[in-house]
């Protein structure tokens, strides 16, 4: 499929009050072996938990402010900037500031996998690494 009209792709509600819109422009499902793009619009304090990836990801910032913990680094990114995330590097971001966030999230495959790192982390412990 070389043509995607994203006007007719599902939005899925993510987050634990549903209030988080992603959108997966590109993936497995659109016929790409090696490539998602997910959009998202997320509000404040919302984002991903302590996770990980056996490939990388990238996250580009279209519009707002988040902060990523990427290991035991913290990374604050704003409207223009990419944070990078290595392979099986343990990461997470929140929204902060007073607006939300419009993101673009890309990874060198068709079909993203990762873990929580519930397993790993106390769960109290994720939001803690994350401020």
């Amino acid at each position: 499929m070389l043509l995607i009209d994203h006007a007719s792709q599902a939005v899925d509600w993510r987050g634990r009050d549903k209030n988080v819109a992603q959108r997966t422009l590109v993936s497995a499902q659109t016929g790409a072996t090696n490539l998602t793009i997910w959009e998202l619009h997320s509000p404040v304090d919302t984002g991903a938990p302590m996770h990980v990836h056996p490939h990388e990801e990238t996250i580009t910032v279209l519009q707002g402010h988040i902060v990523a913990r990427i290991g035991e680094e913290r990374v604050e990114a704003h409207t223009g900037q990419t944070i990078y995330m290595p392979v099986d590097v343990p990461h997470g971001f929140r929204v902060v500031g007073d607006a939300p966030a419009h993101l673009l999230v890309v990874f060198p495959v068709g079909d993203v996998t990762y873990e929580y790192m519930r397993s790993r982390y106390n769960p109290a412990d994720v939001n803690e690494r994350l401020a």
